[in-house]
């Protein structure tokens, strides 16, 4: 009867001790599992940011440039600055030179033109002194309109040579007022006598490829009146 006990109680003794033990084996488990999973996530945590911050460093370290390069840049600018300033200069100077060259060489395009006209000029006055001497009391008045028209043909070759064009106006033009200007009016009867230039009284001049005349051609122009349209013969129309 001793026996039966005790082999009752080692089986009671022994399922605690399984029970406990296998519960003990699962919490180890439970807190073995989760161990190494954040192990490997806290490496991974770590690591993630240090490499990246690693990274970030790395192109800002390659990027900084040193006291070194800084010099550099500065020198070298300056020297460009300097030698911009220096072409600058030499630039001015060939410009000044290339000025006074053109001032010369229109001093001397101005002479050369002005020459055959200085040459008239002086055959115009020394004509104009025998006019004068060879004047009498005898003399016709077309003797003096020759010798004033000669004068004014070898004014109007003075004009020719400095590059100046006669306008030609003659009495029975269109009066034109870019071209003419109106000293005298003269009333018609003739509607179709209206701003016709009744006489040049004096010769207008332009330059060539001008649109505006040097000097207008000065003249007296018909203007059409209606009130002596019936004493005037030619200014019949035929109209009732």
């Amino acid at each position: 009867m001793s026996d039966s006990p005790e082999s009752v109680e080692a089986p009671s003794r022994s399922e605690p001790v399984s029970a406990e033990s296998g519960h003990t084996a699962s919490a180890e488990d439970e807190v073995a599992q989760p161990g190494p999973s954040h192990s490997d996530g806290g490496d991974s945590d770590v690591d993630g940011p240090t490499a990246a911050s690693t990274q970030a460093s790395e192109p800002a370290s390659s990027v900084e440039p040193t006291t070194a390069e800084l010099a550099d840049v500065l020198a070298n600018l300056n020297s460009q600055i300097a030698n911009f300033h220096e072409r600058a200069a030499a630039q001015e100077v060939l410009i000044a030179k290339m000025h006074a060259r053109i001032e010369l060489l229109q001093s001397g395009e101005t002479k050369k033109l002005l020459k055959p006209v200085s040459t008239q000029l002086i055959a115009l006055y020394s004509d104009l002194e025998d006019a004068a001497a060879a004047l009498s009391p005898g003399i016709s008045v077309e003797q003096i309109g020759g010798l004033l028209s000669n004068f004014a043909l070898m004014v109007e070759q003075i004009l020719d040579n400095l590059g100046l064009t006669s306008l030609e106006t003659a009495a029975g033009d269109d009066f034109e007022p870019r071209m003419h200007h109106a000293i005298k009016k003269v009333d018609t009867g003739n509607p179709a006598s209206d701003r016709k230039i009744v006489e040049v009284l004096r010769q207008g001049f332009i330059e060539p490829g001008e649109a505006k005349p040097l000097a207008p051609s000065r003249v007296s122009v018909y203007r059409y009146d209606g009130a002596n349209a019936e004493a005037t013969p030619i200014a019949h129309t035929g109209e009732q």
